[in-house]
């Protein structure tokens, strides 16, 4: 008996460790929820590498990173009509950062949508990414979105 009872603890702290699924349109806790006019964004930010050690100069290290950051715009039914992503490639060496590197991609999920432009930047240790999207209906632009946003790495590696 304390066999069977040793054994279904056991699968209980099992199963309780294990990662459970969740659909992709659902929102992670470090995602971040920007309410607009017209709709909502949804921000989040995640690491595509590791920090690799790139060199050991002059009794420093280098570290290099690349992270990327997805704007989500989301309408009033709570569907996705498209999305920004911006890749940035950073140094750092814990005393300063800079940034190597910036692209940017976009996704349209609503066919009412339309990419206008899409302009990737980087200087000092941002990389910024300036967009506008237009929506029409029976060929008449009824709402247009015009922003930017950037991707920061400070002197220690910190993504904001």
């Amino acid at each position: 008996m304390k066999k069977i009872i040793l054994t279904l603890f056991v699968m209980v702290v099992v199963m309780l460790g294990l990662d459970i699924p969740v659909k992709a349109d659902e929102y992670s806790g470090k995602d971040t929820i920007v309410v607009c006019e017209d709709g909502y964004f949804v921000v989040s930010i995640s690491e595509t590498d590791p920090a690799t050690n790139f060199s050991a100069t002059d009794s420093r290290s280098t570290y290099y990173k690349t992270s990327k950051k997805t704007y989500t715009h989301y309408n009033d039914n709570h569907e996705k009509d498209w999305d920004v992503v911006l890749t940035g490639s950073f140094y750092y060496d814990y005393i300063t950062s800079v940034c190597t590197d910036a692209n940017a991609d976009y996704h349209i999920y609503n066919t009412t949508w339309q990419m206008n432009y899409v302009t990737p930047s980087y200087s000092g240790n941002t990389a910024r990414v300036d967009y506008s999207f237009k929506r029409y209906l029976l060929g008449i632009n009824v709402a247009t979105v015009t922003s930017y946003f950037t991707l920061s790495c400070s002197p220690n590696g910190t993504i904001s």
